[in-house]
């Protein structure tokens, strides 16, 4: 038998050369593979964080209450509006025929979501003489605006007249004492001009619709809401059985010293009932595989560092896992946190007995809830961005990439200048128009119009009837200064 010759050097390396490519496809297929089933369990998961009934519970919710709310401006105004609006919305009404409808229990003006407890009226103030006036008239002392450190704690008698009540041993009424947030599981939040405490002088809305007008009307008479009022704020909760969804309601009245009012309002529904249906058997099962995909991912990049060391934080990609890998944290140490805020406050639901029992805050666990979808979302954004990574052997993508980063300081010139050109245009607006129209009511408004423009987006009418002249120069000029930067960006780019 004759003997074979043994294969070329040449055509050995060429099949390693190949094999060497096919198992590198074959690992960047598998990982594409798994990733995408990673990528399918992180969209699962957030897509069941929301329900698609929300946005209809907060549109019913909007119709029942905001009648009038968004006009008002003055103390009696809001007044018109509680007695009004607030307390039909509060009651369930009337059914089509005139009859009353009050024997289907605390249910709200739509007759199908349910007060959970009842609803709180309460202000916030600041002390006499916050400020000091530089032209002193007739006498009258200066209020500020709000800030904790001037909000009034103190307890009075009606009128705000008398301050050496004492609530333990006076027979007084609650509507003039101060009620600490801890006593109405309240916490701060944020409004339009600043962010408020969780305390303040609380009015329950606990009874029938006759008393609570008799109620409010005593308190305007007495004038409750006065010259040192900062905020006013109505807060309730009602749950849907049909579509299982509780919903933190907050009205805002914020005060000026000068005397308007800025409404604004705050609707949160939120599903505290899990796992009742099949659909949140998948989520359930979907959120335990992930849980598998992040112990790998975090045995995959401990053992990348180990190998690695300090050269692992050279890679912007690394970074990114380590981001991941955070907010998955985060997000699961929020969801579970969540859990047990809603089962400790289901228990309190379960002794509460009806409307006038208790009064039940759902802002603490809305905030939760909120936290832990803003949390997927950025996981969901960062997981999807990691995509770009998976596709780098396709040529177009490296391309892409490799021309952003010879590129890089050219084009972060250019953002240096459109910045320059932003913020002191921002400036020249607010300055100008400022008085005049919302969108440049403050410098950060001014600035966000201005993105805004710059993207198609405008009101060129309005600055324009605002300031005929200096905003006619200020919109063109700006458009202009916008067009040639950003033309000369992409001209550079082309010939890049």
């Amino acid at each position: 038998m004759e003997d074979q010759a043994p294969p070329d050097e040449a055509e050995l390396e060429v099949a390693r050369t190949l094999r060497n490519k096919e198992l590198k496809m074959y690992s960047i297929i598998r990982e594409i593979v798994v990733y995408l089933m990673y990528i399918f369990i992180i969209v699962v998961i957030s897509y069941f964080s929301r329900d698609e009934n929300a946005y209809r519970m907060r549109q019913t919710i909007q119709e029942t209450f905001l009648e009038n709310f968004e006009q008002i401006k003055t103390i009696d105004e809001f007044w018109s509006w509680a007695q009004g609006s607030l307390l039909d919305g509060l009651q369930p009404g009337q059914w089509y025929n005139s009859q009353a409808a009050d024997n289907i229990g605390p249910l709200v003006a739509d007759k199908i979501s349910m007060l959970v407890g009842y609803a709180i009226l309460r202000q916030l103030r600041v002390k006499e003489g916050g400020c000091e006036s530089p032209v002193p008239l007739l006498g009258l002392t200066c209020t500020s605006e709000y800030s904790w450190e001037i909000e009034e704690h103190g307890n009075y008698r009606p009128g705000w007249e008398d301050d050496n009540y004492n609530r333990s041993t006076d027979a007084g009424r609650l509507e003039y004492s101060y009620t600490q947030s801890g006593e109405i599981e309240s916490y701060p939040f944020e409004g339009i001009m600043a962010i408020y405490t969780g305390g303040g002088y609380v009015v329950h809305l606990d009874g029938n619709k006759e008393e609570l007008v008799q109620r409010m009307q005593q308190l305007q008479h007495e004038g409750w809401l006065d010259r040192n009022t900062r905020a006013v704020v109505v807060e309730f909760s009602v749950y849907n059985a049909q579509v299982n969804l509780f919903s933190y309601a907050r009205f805002l009245l914020e005060v000026l010293p000068s005397g308007n009012m800025m409404p604004s309002y705050k609707i949160s529904p939120v599903r505290l009932l899990s796992y009742y249906s099949s659909l949140d058997t998948l989520k359930l099962v979907c959120q335990v595989v992930y849980f598998g995909f992040l112990l790998y991912f975090m045995y995959r990049e401990l053992r990348e560092l180990c190998r690695d060391r300090t050269k692992y934080f050279a890679d912007i990609w690394n970074w990114i896992e380590l981001f991941v890998i955070a907010v998955s944290i985060a997000a699961i140490v929020a969801y579970f946190y969540k859990l047990v805020v809603t089962n400790s406050l289901l228990d309190d639901l379960a002794r509460a007995n009806g409307r006038n029992s208790t009064y039940v805050n759902l802002q603490y666990v809305t905030g939760w809830n909120q936290l832990y979808e803003y949390l997927v979302a950025c996981l969901v954004y960062a997981a999807t961005l990691k995509l770009f990574r998976l596709l780098r052997f396709n040529r177009r993508m490296s391309l892409l990439s490799s021309t952003i980063r010879h590129c890089s300081k050219e084009l972060t010139a250019f953002t240096i200048i459109i910045g320059v050109l932003l913020v002191s245009f921002s400036m020249l607006g607010y300055l100008v128009l400022g008085i005049h129209l919302k969108d440049f009511s403050s410098f950060v408004d001014a600035f966000e119009t201005l993105v805004g423009t710059t993207m198609g987006y405008f009101e060129v009418d309005e600055i324009i009837a605002a300031k005929p002249f200096m905003g006619t120069i200020i919109f063109v000029t700006f458009t202009l200064s916008m067009a040639f930067v950003i033309l000369n960006v992409f001209i550079g780019w082309d010939e890049y």
